[in-house]
């Protein structure tokens, strides 16, 4: 059993990471996915999103 939730931890995990990246990067005036890191993203009035990510 332990091992199954581990592995839907590995699923989960990452997949929200993205998904939060991606909708703040959406967001973000000014960001650039193709010239920026996404940890520009914690950057600025909106900082606290992507380090409050689950993922880091």
């Amino acid at each position: 059993m332990t091992g199954r939730i581990g592995g839907l931890a590995g699923v989960i995990g990452p997949s929200l990471f993205v998904l939060v990246f991606l909708v703040e990067g959406w967001l973000r005036p000014g960001y650039d996915p193709a010239a920026d890191y996404v940890s520009a993203l914690s950057l600025g009035e909106r900082g606290w999103v992507r380090p409050s990510s689950p993922v880091r």
